[in-house]
């Protein structure tokens, strides 16, 4: 079982992970949430462009290349809630991935 991201939840890992490794394509993103036992609704490549381009607009990820991008200007208040928000999806990943699993 693993969490799936949408949302403020995905766009706001995206950049949390553009902040461990820049410049980042879709697929290391890819790579990178199926390590940490993460999911998304739907075609993961989808979901990862919908949240870039998203966050592109705003200027807090740049394109710096074909599918290749690096983290942008990202307000300091901005940076402590998103912090905020990948300790929350961190620690429920690992709770989730201690969870007993069930025999179908």
């Amino acid at each position: 079982m693993s969490i799936e991201l949408h949302g403020t939840d995905l766009r706001h890992w995206v950049i949390g992970e553009l902040r461990k490794q820049s410049p980042s394509s879709v697929q290391m993103l890819i790579t990178c949430a199926a390590q940490q036992g993460l999911s998304f609704a739907g075609r993961p490549s989808k979901a990862i462009s919908d949240a870039i381009r998203w966050e592109l607009r705003r200027g807090r990820i740049v394109k710096t290349g074909r599918g290749v991008y690096r983290l942008g200007a990202v307000p300091r208040t901005s940076g402590r809630l998103i912090d905020i928000r990948l300790q929350r999806i961190a620690s429920a990943a690992v709770s989730d991935a201690r969870e007993p699993k069930s025999a179908a």
